[in-house]
């Protein structure tokens, strides 16, 4: 590995030291976006068209099942699941920050959301 040079401009990116240079380090994060996105493409398509296969041969089934979903639950689990993320995004900032204590009441409001959705889902 090459030595690397550290600027005195705090506006230029920092290069971590496993890389030679910071366009190896952005090619690296948009490498590992695109695996990411690939991987999750190939784990949820088939699970996309089981579901649709399910549903276009058992329609009245599924119509039926839908007639007891309650959708007052299901948008207080839709709210606390963007909660938590919000709350998740917020950890990672303060981690960031080096907040130690609000990282911390984040990680524990998001552990909260957890628990919530896990009721909703037991009364749903």
């Amino acid at each position: 590995m090459s030595s690397h040079a550290h600027t005195s401009d705090p506006n230029s990116p920092e290069v971590y030291v496993q890389y030679e240079d910071i366009g190896q380090q952005q090619e690296t994060y948009i490498v590992g976006m695109w695996s990411f996105m690939v991987t999750e493409i190939m784990f949820f398509a088939p699970l996309f068209f089981v579901y649709f296969l399910y549903r276009s041969n058992y329609q009245p089934d599924f119509f039926a099942v839908s007639a007891e979903l309650d959708w007052k639950l299901g948008g207080l689990n839709t709210v606390i699941l963007l909660l938590s993320s919000f709350t998740m995004a917020l950890a990672v900032h303060y981690a960031q920050k080096n907040k130690v204590k609000q990282q911390l009441a984040c990680l524990l409001a998001t552990v909260a959301c957890a628990f919530g959705f896990l009721v909703v889902k037991y009364f749903e």
